[in-house]
């Protein structure tokens, strides 16, 4: 099994270095439904694992002068002060409690549907975007960008999916002049201090498994380099 867990994490971060999306629409899923892990514990721990594999593709992109810290500070302006909300509200309502078990899984279901028919059709929408609107490549959309952010950091912080796809799919409809790179790296700026703050949140309530997080960075580090 540990041998397993390592392989997933090995491939998910591979994904991760590649295209930033993968932290949590594609762990989360893999330790509830392969490795069986509880769903408070698997939502959790993987926040901080998205956020410490994607902690090492950060460093690497900021080196390359890849990352656009000011939209990327933006879409945190709006992520963190909601998931703050979110998390509050989580641990004063016992969102996680046994009881909303077929609630949360449904509400996890339906975030990862819409994350995946996002990705699957951004090319089109946004080729037909381009056609019907005069942008201009320069412009920062400050108000947007927050307001995206705040849509991001609720589910992120209740599901742990998002922080890469839902930015990802923010950063190319809101910046789609931006070099894809640079759309990539910004993501993954977002997304790693978003996982992270996220993940400690998760943390103080108990909702992570050290050995299982443990395991999933022997695999996920090279991973994230190598992609």
């Amino acid at each position: 099994m540990e041998g397993e867990i390592i392989a997933a994490g090995f491939l998910v971060g591979i994904l991760i270095g590649l295209t930033g999306v993968g932290g949590g629409s594609l762990m989360t899923p893999l330790l509830i439904l392969f490795f069986n892990v509880p769903l408070a514990i698997a939502i959790g721990t993987d926040l901080l694992f998205a956020g410490i594999t994607k902690s090492f593709a950060t460093v690497f992109l900021h080196l390359k002068k890849m990352i656009d810290w000011r939209i990327s500070g933006l879409l945190l302006a709006g992520s963190l002060p909601a998931a703050v909300v979110t998390l509050v509200l989580i641990k004063q309502l016992g969102i996680f409690h046994e009881s909303n078990k077929a609630l949360l899984t449904g509400i996890l279901g339906i975030v990862l549907i819409v994350c995946a028919i996002v990705l699957m059709l951004h090319h089109t929408v946004l080729k037909h975007y381009l056609q019907k609107k005069h942008l201009v490549p320069a412009a920062v959309h400050p108000r947007r960008t927050v307001l995206a952010g705040i849509v991001i950091g609720v589910f992120v912080s209740l599901t742990s999916v998002g922080a890469g796809s839902l930015g990802l799919t923010a950063l190319l409809f809101l910046y789609p002049y931006l070099p894809i790179k640079k759309v990539v790296a910004t993501g993954i700026a977002h997304a790693t201090l978003l996982s992270l703050f996220a993940g400690i949140g998760h943390l103080q309530m108990g909702h992570v498994d050290f050995q299982l997080l443990l395991t999933l960075l022997i695999g996920s580090l090279p991973g994230v380099l190598l992609g």
